[in-house]
């Protein structure tokens, strides 16, 4: 990767801890990225100073300690734009969890999930199954494997299908007011009859429970 520098970024809106920084050039702009945050009070700190609020989050979504472990453990990263936005930077593998039953073509799906503070969510995708983060230098694939071990409690071998790449750039909803750039490698999951379960999956974690359920795949999706 190309390194430059850029020394004109807006300052922040109160005053901050000193950080060390590093520049970096993501999708030919020029950024500054903290290249570690010393605990999770710098980051909502570092945070709070550039405009992304999170008095909301851990309400139905995920917490300010949850963002800091993964950026901990490598698997997001955040950095600063020319206009001095921070964005988040998340690859991950993302899949379609299918099973062709009787001829009918079911995929699996979130349904819910219930946090330990008794809120729900439910708004999901009705495009992909399961996504997993990948970790650094981690291959798509494995992380996939990974994931349906961890989410659906399923051991391999499985039928797997590249379906390519796709990069976007939304508000979070995991992290509600966080721009993030998520490069998604998407594959095709086909359960094999031992691996199916009629009434669907639950993956329990220690903040929150999430069912997953079948539903028929509409002909436009397959």
């Amino acid at each position: 990767m190309h390194y430059s520098y850029f020394s004109t970024l807006p300052p922040p809106t109160q005053s901050s801890a000193v950080h060390t920084w590093q520049c970096i050039l993501v999708s030919e702009e020029c950024m500054k990225a903290p290249e570690r945050f010393r605990s999770e009070g710098d980051l909502r700190h570092f945070l709070h100073s550039y405009g992304v609020h999170t008095e909301s989050w851990g309400r139905g979504s995920k917490d300010v300690d949850d963002l800091y472990e993964e950026l901990s453990c490598g698997e997001t990263r955040l950095v600063l734009r020319r206009d001095g936005t921070v964005l988040r930077l998340k690859r991950a593998a993302a899949a379609r969890v299918l099973f062709n039953d009787q001829g009918r073509q079911l995929m699996l799906q979130r349904k819910e999930q219930v946090f330990r503070n008794g809120t729900v969510r439910s708004d999901f995708s009705d495009r992909l199954s399961i996504s997993e983060k990948l970790q650094p230098k981690e291959k798509a694939k494995k992380a996939l494997i990974r994931g349906l071990g961890e989410e659906l409690q399923l051991d391999p071998p499985f039928s797997i299908r590249p379906r390519g790449t796709s990069v976007d750039i939304a508000v979070s909803k995991t992290f509600p007011g966080l721009v993030t750039k998520s490069t998604r490698h998407r594959f095709d999951v086909h359960l094999h009859p031992e691996q199916y379960n009629p009434d669907g999956y639950i993956e329990e974690q220690p903040k929150k429970t999430t069912y997953f359920g079948w539903k028929p795949l509409p002909c436009t999706h397959r």
